[in-house]
């Protein structure tokens, strides 16, 4: 790896573990710089655009990936697998390290700036869109293929909020598969009904 890449992956790590840590509207770019022992002017090298680009870079090297999600769910033959799939990705994608990464731009996300707020958007508005194309070839209505979508979106992000970040999964007996069987047989039967 070359002194120029790993720089640069340095100062993404640094950054990442300091947004964690203090925030990201707290974290100046000198204290990134100090941190990795570079100057200003080689962090600038790296990210033209200083803080705004590495918040980027941090969003596409350490924040959860969703597109994992997906991940060979193109083989499903029927909405249910396909929900099915998707479930077992995500139980499987639910760490301490992803909760953690997800939770800092949580907190972080009502004091950034609308550009800052686009690049977040962006990655969730790519996740539902890719999600909607393969719930598509379970549905004939690209409208009812997005609203699909959106409900499964949401209701995984209302589980995460409830189970993980409110510790409900110490009060109540609902697994993530518990959610994924009640969806796979809730949805196929939406479709039947429109």
């Amino acid at each position: 790896m070359s002194e120029r890449t790993n720089r640069r992956e340095l100062i993404v790590d640094a950054a990442a573990a300091l947004f964690k840590e203090q925030g990201y509207t707290a974290t100046s770019i000198r204290q990134i710089a100090d941190q990795v022992g570079c100057t200003e002017a080689a962090l600038y090298y790296h990210f033209k655009d200083g803080k705004r680009a590495l918040l980027q870079a941090v969003l596409e090297d350490h924040a959860p990936s969703l597109m994992a999600i997906l991940q060979g769910c193109e083989a499903a033959e029927s909405l249910h697998e396909l929900i099915i799939c998707i479930g077992k990705n995500l139980s499987r994608a639910v760490n301490k390290e992803n909760l953690d990464n997800f939770r800092w731009i949580l907190a972080e996300f009502p004091r950034m700036s609308a550009e800052e707020r686009a690049a977040v958007h962006s990655k969730h508005l790519e996740f539902e869109q890719l999600l909607a194309v393969q719930v598509e070839r379970f549905v004939e209505d690209s409208a009812l293929a997005r609203k699909i979508a959106w409900t499964m979106v949401c209701a995984g992000f209302g589980f995460g909020q409830l189970f993980f970040n409110l510790e409900m999964d110490k009060l109540v007996d609902f697994t993530p598969k518990d959610l994924t069987e009640v969806m796979a047989m809730a949805l196929p039967a939406v479709i039947n009904m429109c």
